[in-house]
């Protein structure tokens, strides 16, 4: 095998292996985000600005983080496949 096809092989692994990881960390990463804003009270409407900002900022940073991980993947798995 030359050096092309092994680095081929590598780039179809380890895109595998992000793609597997995304699905893996995805209920644990949503378990962590819920038990986070329970604790930080993001339902009450009465909390300050500095706290709101908080909250959604651990909102948004599961999404964000699993599709950096999905998209890292695609790019692997896409790139080698053409």
């Amino acid at each position: 095998m030359n050096k092309k096809g092994q680095g081929e092989l590598l780039a179809l692994m380890l895109g595998t292996l992000f793609f597997v990881l995304g699905f893996a960390l995805a209920l644990p990463l949503t378990e962590v985000t819920i038990d986070a804003v329970s604790t930080m009270d993001c339902t009450n409407s009465s909390i300050s600005d500095f706290t709101k900002g908080s909250c959604r900022l651990v909102e948004v940073t599961s999404p964000v983080f699993l599709g950096i991980l999905f998209g890292l993947a695609g790019m692997l798995i896409g790139a080698k496949i053409t």
